[in-house]
This record gives C-alpha cells, sequence and structure tokens, in this order.
C-alpha cells in the first residue's frame, strides 16, 4: 500500500494536483498514519491489509484522531512557524 499520487478521490491533499494545500491537511495526516501504522506491511496484498485498516480506523474513531486530524497536523512541521 502507497500513497495515492493525484487521486481525485483523495481531497484536500498534498496528494492531489488540484488541491491548493501545500502543506499537510488532516486527510494526509491520516494516511500516513495508516501507512506508517507496523501492521502495514510492505507487499501485503488488499485482502491483507484491508481488516489492518479497518482495524486502525477503529481506534482512530475511538480515540477522535480524525474528528481532530486537521488540528494534530497543524501542531507540528512548518505550521508553526507561518502563525
Amino acid at each position: 500500500m502507497g500513497l495515492p499520487n493525484d487521486l481525485v478521490r483523495v481531497y484536500p491533499s498534498v496528494f492531489n494536483d488540484k488541491s491548493v494545500d501545500s502543506l499537510l491537511t488532516g486527510l494526509d495526516y491520516l494516511l500516513l498514519k495508516l501507512l506508517y501504522d507496523n501492521r502495514v506491511q510492505a507487499g501485503m496484498t488488499r485482502q491483507q491489509v484491508l481488516p489492518v485498516i479497518k482495524q486502525v480506523l477503529a481506534r482512530f474513531r475511538q480515540q477522535k484522531i480524525i474528528d481532530r486530524a486537521d488540528r494534530l497536523v497543524r501542531t507540528g512541521g512548518l505550521y508553526p512557524l507561518l502563525d
């Protein structure tokens, strides 16, 4: 699994050429957290990764990470330098 590149469905995102965002969005934050979860391994098939992603997303929902993703991403990286 890799991050989607140039997909219209992935919006707003730095991974979408039509997005005006030049810094990570809340969606990007979630995609990167999913990609770098220890249970997600290179070479996994769609059938192997889907149950893992569903578990991770369920944990994100329970911990309200999805609701807070945009705020969380703005606390790191270049965002503090822009204020």
